[in-house]
């Protein structure tokens, strides 16, 4: 059981990481098409906010510490990255990814209690 809690952990810790890396670097990455950034920063939250949820099973708490990261991360983006700047299309693309997560979240655990008490 403390096996299985750790890995999660270390899978959340491991996406933070990146997700800051990829915010946080002094140089912006390369537009591979208009605003293929939004695909990215929307992507990069579902991916947080999914294996925060999923290192966290028991804190509906997590999922308001990542809403206040979403556009927190952004702005200090811009506050600390000289050659960066805020942008608030990338903050709600960061909302968007972390509501996205919610849902599916919700779903899931919809259909689960569903089929269980289907099976009853």
């Amino acid at each position: 059981m403390l096996r299985g809690l750790w890995l999660r952990r270390v899978s959340f810790l491991l996406c933070l990481l990146v997700v800051l890396y990829g915010i946080l670097q002094p140089v912006p990455s390369r537009q591979l098409f208009v605003n293929s950034d939004k695909i990215i920063h929307v992507l990069a939250f579902i991916c947080l906010a999914l294996t925060a949820r999923i290192a966290v099973p028991q804190g509906n708490w997590i999922w308001l510490v990542i809403f206040c990261l979403a556009p927190l991360l952004e702005y200090l983006q811009g506050q600390l990255s000289p050659l960066r700047s805020y942008s608030l299309e990338d903050g709600y693309a960061n909302v968007v990814g972390v509501l996205i997560a919610l849902i599916f979240v919700k779903l899931h655990q919809k259909y689960q209690s569903g089929s269980v008490r289907s099976k009853q």
